[in-house]
């Protein structure tokens, strides 16, 4: 049995700088993780059998040894951090569980288990592109770092290793089924929900965990641009 522990990308969300993990999160994280030693108390669950991991969040945290620290001193159990291709498995496995039938890929964008390209880290890196340049300046920078995310993904896309029925299924019907996962693709989810309970929609569940939209939907930015105002 485990209990994982992550965070969200923990900068500021104008500067991108690094930030400690807030005392009041860390009393929390230890007060959550004793209930559950309390819960698998009284499941007879052994302690042998209990884990706490963490993800990239909590390494590359400022505060990261005091945070493990005292969840160990609190629980007696050492926070284990999971390697970037078993948190990507990880993350995999989390979707896969929230189907009965899973064909298509896994996204997951920021941390350690993809490329940099967040919420938090795209905010900071597209300022950056921007700051004292003109707009044509900042346009063709922001062209280039576009360009630079395609063959990003293009090149990572070939390395996949795809089972070749699973490419003529995707041909055939126009694309892969895509599974998505974080906290960027999350507030994306949120936005096509609201779409898809208003307007004449009746998307009966305010849950995200499942929900899914068209490609013609989610590729709509502007419209969902004005969803979010």
């Amino acid at each position: 049995m485990s209990a994982f522990t992550q965070l969200n990308e923990l900068v500021r969300p104008k500067t991108g700088e690094p930030v400690p993990i807030p005392d009041d999160i860390i009393a929390k994280v230890v007060a959550a993780l004793l209930r559950f030693k309390v819960i698998c108390s009284e499941f007879n669950v052994a302690k042998k059998h209990i884990r706490i991991i963490a993800t990239e969040a909590t390494r590359t945290a400022i505060n990261s040894v005091q945070y493990r620290k005292e969840i160990k001193d609190a629980t007696s159990i050492k926070v284990e951090m999971l390697a970037k291709e078993e948190e990507g498995f990880m993350r995999a496995l989390g979707v896969a569980s929230g189907f009965s039938d899973v064909t298509g890929l896994v996204m997951d964008l920021g941390g350690s288990v993809s490329f940099p390209y967040g919420a938090a880290a795209l905010t900071k890196k597209l300022e950056a592109l921007r700051d004292g340049k003109s707009t044509e300046e900042s346009d063709k920078a922001v062209a280039k770092f576009r360009a630079e995310i395609k063959t990003n993904f293009t090149n990572a896309y070939s390395q996949l290793g795809i089972p070749e029925e699973m490419i003529q299924k995707a041909i055939k019907e126009g694309g892969f089924p895509l599974y998505l996962s974080g906290g960027g693709f999350r507030g994306w989810g949120y936005l096509l929900l609201y779409m898809s309970q208003t307007h004449g929609r009746d998307y009966p569940i305010s849950l995200i965990n499942g929900f899914s939209a068209p490609k013609s939907d989610f590729k709509d930015v502007e419209r969902l641009k004005k969803v979010a105002r």
